[in-house]
């Protein structure tokens, strides 16, 4: 058993108690009782990471059976690789989640907590509510309450928040994407417009300068197009799409770096929001502030819209509508807080990060999810519950997507002054 694990596993009366009565706001509260439930574990780094064993994965048989078939030889090599990233070690963390019954007043109440750890290379989330850069959100947006915060002897930081429960469900409505793009909005635009972006050691920067997809993905991907799973995300318009976007990467990150910047989540995909009613007023939760940092003009939203993860719900021909409504209520709320700056830097920003992050920065995990067969459980937790065959398919559909909004951030640049 590992150090962590004990260490969860030796979580007692008195370790609750304190938290407890924080989250129901009664000082005489007594534990009664309590369970934890593991929610997400990773074993090493990186988020395709949870849930894996770290078994051999019997790599070493299949390359025998290679033989001199070159494309068998570079799917065995690409397995290989993903293999070896998951045996990596990194820095573990992991999310439970724990429930038990308390006695307030005589009488028997419910409660929950959620218990993030995050190991000594992964502290942004901790920094980020300890920093009070989060203590007064605007109207709209609001996080989850954090009701203690301390060090193991191991390193790890345990963070012990608040459980939201989404009032919704799990399918968000399209409009509901948009009321939450205008949240986010409020939140980029009220350091917008006040002129101050906190410039911390510790917040992330988007993009950065060690941001640039590896030449080896893009060889890789010529070494494994034949694969019949890889085929379905790059068909040959798709692939001669990818490989004209990799040769434009400079131009348009040149771009992002021009852009005025904004205090931003930068993860702000579906699976991190949460909606809640607050005393007759609509709320977006958002939650995992653990890539908070300082964003160009634009980045924030195209996790919302165009990734992956948050258009599983969806059909591919609707993210032309999911995009615009996106966009358009995001500007709304730069507006609502007094940001005055040009539409058409703004669009520049969103459709570059869309093409940057959510297509090249997306080339790995889409070849891992057609090769990788152990991935698959993973994939189909984020990726949606359809075949492979279906998903690869409709990751081939967004990349073919995001090269027209390449194409539209060319013509942007050209209308914009220097």
């Amino acid at each position: 058993m590992s150090d962590r694990q004990e260490a969860i596993e030796a979580i007692d009366k008195a370790t609750l108690t304190p938290l407890v009565r924080r989250a129901l706001n009664s000082e005489g509260a007594e534990v009664n009782d309590w369970r934890c439930h593991p929610i997400q574990v990773h074993i090493g780094a990186g988020s395709d990471q949870i849930g894996l064993a770290r078994a051999d994965d019997g790599s070493e048989g299949r390359a025998e059976k290679e033989g001199h078939d070159p494309l068998a030889q570079s799917v065995g090599r690409a397995r290989r690789q993903f293999a070896s990233e998951r045996r990596t070690g990194g820095p573990g963390r992991g999310v439970f989640r724990f429930t038990g019954s308390a006695r307030v007043q005589g009488q028997r109440r419910t409660w929950s907590l959620m218990l993030k750890i995050q190991s000594d290379g992964l502290q942004r989330e901790r920094l980020a509510y300890e920093s009070g850069l989060l203590d007064d959100l605007p109207h709209g947006l609001a996080i989850p309450q954090c009701y203690g915060v301390s060090e193991q002897p191991n390193g790890d930081y345990w963070l012990w928040l608040e459980e939201v429960v989404d009032e919704i469900g799990p399918r968000w409505p399209m409009a509901r994407y948009g009321v939450a793009a205008r949240h986010l909005g409020h939140f980029n635009g009220t350091h917008l417009a006040e002129g101050v972006v906190a410039d911390l050691p510790w917040l992330n920067r988007k993009p950065n300068l060690n941001w640039n997809p590896t030449y080896e993905i893009i060889a890789q991907l010529h070494s494994v197009r034949d694969h019949p799973l890889i085929a379905c995300a790059f068909p040959p318009d798709v692939a001669a799409g990818i490989v004209r976007l990799w040769g434009r990467r400079h131009i348009l990150l040149r771009a992002l770096y021009r852009m005025p910047r904004a205090l931003c989540h930068l993860d702000a995909q579906r699976s991190n929001m949460l909606s809640r009613n607050t005393d007759g007023a609509e709320q977006t939760v958002l939650i995992d502030w653990g890539s908070m940092g300082i964003g160009a003009l634009g980045v924030e939203i195209a996790q919302l819209s165009v990734s992956f993860r948050s258009l599983r719900d969806f059909a591919m021909g609707q993210v032309q509508e999911l995009a615009d409504i996106v966009f358009a209520e995001y500007l709304a709320g730069l507006r609502d807080v007094g940001w005055r700056g040009d539409p058409r830097a703004l669009r520049l920003g969103y459709v570059t990060a869309a093409v940057l992050f959510n297509g090249l920065g997306e080339l790995k995990s889409i070849l891992r999810g057609g090769l990788d067969e152990r991935a698959r459980p993973r994939v189909i937790e984020l990726w949606g519950d359809r075949s492979i065959e279906e998903n690869m398919a409709r990751r081939g559909q967004l990349l073919r997507f995001l090269i027209g909004f390449a194409d539209e951030a060319e013509g942007l640049l050209g209308t914009l002054p220097g």
